[in-house]
């Protein structure tokens, strides 16, 4: 399942989304969170993440092979160490 695992962060297929427990945030490909996953979600064939970013609820889609990343979520509490 994880690709690399650096602090938490992993990165895992979209379609693996739908089977993960606990309180995670999705990471850009910068290194940043984009915002903490509140649901997940099938439309069709596509995974659909349901991320909350500064009180906003955004819908994000992917296919089920897109590579995403996740880390635990902590409010921004604790640094990511790679």
């Amino acid at each position: 399942m994880t690709v690399e695992d650096f602090g938490g962060r992993r990165t895992v297929s979209a379609e693996e989304l739908l089977v993960v427990v606990g309180d995670y945030a999705l990471v850009d490909e910068a290194g940043e969170q984009t915002g903490r996953i509140e649901s997940v979600g099938q439309e069709g064939l596509s995974v659909v993440v349901t991320i909350s970013r500064d009180g906003d609820a955004l819908g994000v889609t992917f296919e089920p092979e897109a590579q995403v990343t996740i880390e635990p979520f902590d409010g921004g509490k604790a640094p990511v160490v790679p």
